[in-house]
């Protein structure tokens, strides 16, 4: 921690590196709200024993330079069982980089907690019991890819703001009543789960502040049209990026995508694995028109793509192992579109084994097209 939060504080914050005769550390530990320390190979008891005398901490600070996998450091039970469970009054509690892999569950106990960070550890599992720390704002759980289901009770946390689980790719679904926490504005990662055990894709629907970015997989698991229809993802302007993403690329029915629908706000789409023969209606249609990037891959179902021409504002396109296409002329650009790709960059196709013909673009202004393009790659296609 530097020095203005400590002149800010005064007497409130306290770091464990400072050396502090007998008196003023008594005096110290009773007036100590923010604390912190940099963090070691091991964290023990031995280390951070210290803190067990601070009666009213509201914040517990770990400090790291980085945290790549080769400086991520040990907490020892002795410090997230016995320690931390008594610090009854802290609100801000960041374990991120650190090699833990349980938490007790006294961890429940600290009922005026606001901000929990778990991200880069190994843990394996949430304890139950946080689900009821009824004021937890933010609950971090980036790259915790030993995190096979989050606790069934998560719908109690209807305080929480940011639920971040992006890179966490072991998930099996989203827990069940999902859409129970209508403050949600961070989402990043939402997987539809297999069975009523978890949360179905229409638990977004009253998720109405969601922001930033957006991922939803596991779609092959969404059984029916109307499931899809109740996310009213269409209704989300605050999403910036969407992902939609299928596990295998089987079949999947046209009907579910089209219920889909983005935003019109939205900047950026990215699909992989569908599985369908066509896209979906609003594909390139002209009211997407905040539109910059477009990924498509693998979806080897579809022989045509989607008039991606009539996007005004779009500048970079992505197009990656799609075998059912054969060939890209009017279509693409958007029947009846006079001016085609105004704003394009780039374009980027890859592994197209089966492209045979791309048909020149007819524009007012001749045969040329693309009059901003800068970069064209072409790689392991025809």
């Amino acid at each position: 921690m530097n020095d203005f939060p400590q002149w800010v504080a005064g007497e409130i914050c306290f770091r464990l590196e400072d050396e502090l005769d007998g008196d003023n550390q008594c005096r110290t530990f009773e007036k100590a709200r923010c604390s912190s320390y940099f963090k070691a190979g091991l964290d023990g008891i031995q280390r951070l024993g210290a803190f067990s005398k601070f009666k009213h901490l509201w914040t517990f600070l770990p400090l790291a330079q980085s945290y790549s996998y080769n400086e991520r450091g040990f907490l020892s039970d002795n410090v997230t069982f016995h320690i931390i469970p008594k610090l009854q009054y802290l609100r801000v509690l960041p374990l991120k980089g650190y090699c833990l892999v349980n938490l007790p569950d006294s961890i429940g106990d600290l009922k005026l907690l606001r901000y929990l960070d778990l991200s880069h550890t190994n843990i394996i599992r949430l304890p139950e019991s946080i689900t009821g720390i009824y004021y937890l704002q933010t609950l971090l759980l980036e790259c915790c890819n030993d995190v096979g289901e989050l606790p069934t009770g998560m719908k109690n946390l209807t305080n929480l703001r940011h639920l971040n689980n992006s890179s966490q790719y072991s998930l099996k679904g989203m827990p069940p009543d999902l859409g129970k926490l209508t403050n949600l504005q961070t989402l990043p990662n939402f997987l539809v789960g297999k069975d009523s055990g978890f949360s179905g894709v229409g638990e977004l629907g009253s998720l109405l502040h969601l922001r930033g970015t957006l991922r939803i997989a596991r779609l092959e698991n969404v059984n029916e049209a109307k499931d899809a229809a109740m996310a009213n993802l269409a209704g989300k302007n605050g999403i910036d990026a969407l992902q939609l993403d299928w596990y295998k690329g089987e079949i999947t029915d046209i009907d579910v995508l089209e219920m889909l629908q983005p935003p019109r706000m939205l900047k950026e789409l990215t699909l992989i694995r569908y599985g369908g023969l066509k896209f979906p209606s609003w594909m390139g249609n002209p009211s997407l028109a905040n539109m910059e990037l477009i990924r498509l891959e693998d979806c080897k179902g579809c022989r045509f793509l989607p008039p991606l021409g009539q996007l005004v504002s779009l500048k970079e396109l992505i197009i990656k192992r799609m075998s059912g296409v054969e060939s890209i002329g009017s279509v693409f650009y958007g029947e009846g579109c006079l001016n085609p790709f105004p704003l394009l960059e780039t374009i980027s196709f890859e592994n197209m084994e089966n492209w045979k013909d791309w048909f020149p673009v007819e524009t007012t202004n001749g045969m040329e097209g693309f009059p901003r393009l800068k970069e064209l790659v072409v790689r392991r296609c025809w």
